[in-house]
């Protein structure tokens, strides 16, 4: 970097680096918007999750919010079922 800055030229390896940075600040904002968006089916479906005893009362935690979060993002039903045992 010294180097560089003596030849007055980039240091080598910054574009990339902002180009990452940029693309994690992206992401990271996305995640954040979803996150709000969703707040109130994320948290009913874990304390649904946190009352069921068995693997029939999850299932049903999952059929209902999961509907919910497809109705929200305007998703066709059972866009969700791919993604049943990430949750």
């Amino acid at each position: 970097r010294r180097q560089a800055r003596q030849d007055r030229v980039p240091a080598p390896g910054t574009v990339p680096a902002i180009v990452m940075a940029s693309i994690g600040l992206a992401l990271a904002g996305l995640q954040l918007i979803v996150s709000i968006l969703l707040w109130s089916e994320i948290s009913g479906y874990q304390e649904c999750l946190s009352s069921a005893n068995t693997t029939t009362d999850e299932t049903t935690c999952q059929d209902r919010y999961f509907a919910e979060i497809e109705s929200k993002l305007g998703l066709p039903d059972g866009a969700m079922d791919p993604y049943r045992d990430m949750f």
